[in-house]
This record gives C-alpha cells, sequence and structure tokens, in this order.
C-alpha cells in the first residue's frame, strides 16, 4: 500500500496563513505518549502498536498546524483501516481526541500548544459532526 503521507505539506488555512505550528515528538516520546493515550481509552492492542502507531511514528518531530494534524491522523485512521487483515481495533477514529493529545506534549506549560491543541481537537469534532451528517 502507498504511503499517503508522502507528500504531506504544512496545510495552508483559507486565509493564505499557516497559523501557529508546533513540532511533533520525536519518535521515541512519541510512541511512549501514544501507547499511554491507547491504554487511557482502552485500546491498547498489539495490533495498534504493529501497524497503526508505526503510521504516525512516520512523522516524528513533523513540523505542523492544528489542521496539520487533523488531516495526519484522518489518513493515518483511513489507512488503517483498510489493511489487510481488517484492523483488530474498529473504529479507531472515536479516540482521536487521546491521540490528539499524545501529538501535542506540553499543553498545561505552553497556551500556544494548549492553543493548537484546543484548535486541533475542535476541527476533528466538527469534521466528525458533518461527517454524520452527511452520512445521515
Amino acid at each position: 500500500m502507498p504511503d499517503r503521507f508522502q507528500s504531506l505539506e504544512m496545510i495552508r488555512r483559507e486565509d493564505g496563513t499557516r497559523g501557529d505550528t508546533i513540532k511533533l515528538p520525536e519518535k521515541s516520546k512519541m510512541l511512549e505518549r501514544l501507547i499511554g493515550a491507547s491504554v487511557e481509552a482502552k485500546v491498547d492492542d498489539a495490533d495498534l502498536r504493529e501497524r497503526f502507531y508505526p503510521l504516525l511514528l512516520k512523522r516524528g518531530e513533523l513540523v505542523t498546524t492544528s489542521d496539520g494534524i487533523v488531516v495526519f491522523l484522518a489518513a493515518a485512521f483511513a489507512e488503517y483501516g483498510e489493511m489487510n487483515p481488517p484492523p483488530k481495533v474498529q473504529d479507531l477514529s472515536k479516540h482521536a481526541d487521546e491521540f490528539i493529545k499524545a501529538l501535542t506534549p506540553g499543553a498545561k506549560d505552553d497556551e500556544r500548544i494548549a492553543g493548537i491543541r484546543g484548535d486541533a481537537l475542535k476541527k476533528w469534532n466538527e469534521a466528525q459532526l458533518m461527517k454524520a451528517k452527511i452520512e445521515d
């Protein structure tokens, strides 16, 4: 399966600006945070460690915006969902909040990071509401 992230670039907003950026954690720290998030969400599974986390770890230390985090996570969920054999953890996207928090460390101590995290969470939830309306 081709890597969907090869051309992932920083997302520009409608007004042409990039907004605040964040550097995602380096790979080992990201893995530690992802495992913690999935344990907290009660979805920790070897399948995630073997097939889902590597999709995210490819972008350790990526500099991106809140929009980029949402696109990055959605693409990883989609790619994981299409894998064969089928994923053991179904509907992983319902735990997106935990994964967004894992990808944005330092929000407690840095208002800018907290803002990026909050914006990403808001955009994710808005996208899910829009998706639900379309599916109805």
